[in-house]
C-alpha cells in the first residue's frame, strides 16, 4: 500500500519502492481525503494512473480520517486491505507545523503495527 499525499517525500517514497511495487500483484493507493484540501492532479487517482503506465496494477482507496489521526487511519486501511508493505513519505511538514499539528510520520513511530513500513524523506 502507498500512503499518498503528493508531497515530495511521498514522491521519493514511491520512486524508491518501485522495484517492490512492480513485483506485487496489486498496489493499494491510500489517500486520506479529509486531511487537507484536495488538489487536482495530485490525488491518489493520478498516482494510480502513473503507476499503471509502469506496469503496476493499482486500486485507489480513499481513506477517511474522521476523528482519528492520519497514522491510525492509514494503519486501519493497511489492516482492511491486508497489505504486506506500507510505503510512505516521512516528515514532509515543516518543523513548526509538525510541532503544532503532529504528523503521520510521528504517529507511525508512536504506534505498534504488524506491517513493515518503508519511509523515505
Amino acid at each position: 500500500m502507498v500512503a499518498w499525499d503528493a508531497t515530495p517525500a511521498a514522491v521519493h517514497a514511491v520512486s524508491a519502492a518501485m522495484p517492490f511495487l512492480r513485483s506485487t500483484r496489486e498496489v493499494v493507493v491510500a489517500h486520506v481525503t479529509d486531511d487537507e484540501a484536495f488538489q487536482r492532479r495530485r490525488s491518489g487517482v493520478e498516482l494510480c494512473h502513473h503507476l499503471s503506465q509502469h506496469g503496476v496494477r493499482t486500486q485507489f482507496a480513499p481513506v477517511q480520517r474522521g476523528e482519528r489521526g492520519v497514522a491510525d487511519a492509514l494503519l486501519e486501511a493497511a489492516r482492511v486491505y491486508d497489505v504486506g508493505l506500507l510505503v510512505m513519505g516521512a516528515y514532509a511538514l515543516s518543523a513548526l507545523r509538525r510541532l503544532i499539528f503532529g504528523s503521520a510520520t510521528r504517529g507511525m513511530f508512536e504506534r505498534s503495527f504488524d506491517v513493515p513500513i518503508l519511509m523515505v524523506n
